[in-house]
């Protein structure tokens, strides 16, 4: 038995244009974060509120960090709560420096 004749000339017909394609994705002039799968850019994203979720139960403890961000409407964020204002996009540090703000957080904990 041959194991060439298990591989079908159509097969690797199919199989060479598709491994030039792959080879030419990535263009060297692009800059990575182009060129970066949304589902990984998600990832980099929701690990920075992976971080700052950290931050506010280190400080607040982890029940009152979570009623706090869905409840407490703080005015330096316009009007809106901490999980307001992630969902509209505000940078995590921005709302971060506001809640410390808020509440007094000393400086070496910001």
């Amino acid at each position: 038995m041959r194991l060439r004749r298990a591989i079908r000339p159509t097969t690797i017909a199919a199989i060479r244009p598709a491994a030039a394609t792959m080879a030419n994705v990535v263009d060297p002039s692009e800059s990575w974060a182009s060129i970066m799968p949304t589902s990984l850019s998600l990832r980099v994203a929701s690990m920075r509120t992976t971080v700052f979720r950290q931050l506010l139960a280190d400080e607040f403890g982890r029940v009152r960090a979570d009623m706090m961000a869905r409840d407490h409407v703080f005015s330096d964020l316009g009007g809106r709560t901490v999980d307001q204002a992630l969902d509209a996009g505000l940078p995590p540090k921005e709302i971060w420096r506001a809640v410390c703000d808020a509440f007094q957080v000393p400086q070496e904990r910001r």
